[in-house]
């Protein structure tokens, strides 16, 4: 997907349809985007703005249910000071 005004790609291309689209709808409320394809099946991304660090925290949060560990953070995150990442957990020592 791609932001009209500025021309620049907004994140991956969405994959996991196997030959043609045939349809393709966002959700009212725009964090979604629903295919339909040649293979017969119905796909549904979620697609939040992932600009958002906010977002971003609160999708790793729901979906790891932990803080990254001081391993990941050096791996994902290198040069930046460690920190929790999900408020509701305890940080990895």
């Amino acid at each position: 997907m791609f932001d009209v005004a500025s021309r620049q790609r907004l994140g991956d291309p969405l994959t996991g349809d196997v030959g043609n689209v045939f349809s393709l709808a966002f959700a009212q409320d725009g964090t979604r985007v629903i295919s339909a394809g040649h293979d017969g099946r119905v796909l549904l991304w979620d697609v939040k703005d992932w600009t958002d660090a906010s977002v971003l925290r609160d999708r790793a949060c729901s979906l790891v249910g932990r803080n990254l560990t001081r391993s990941e953070w050096q791996t994902y995150l290198p040069g930046k000071p460690y920190r929790r990442t999900c408020a509701q957990c305890a940080a990895h020592q």
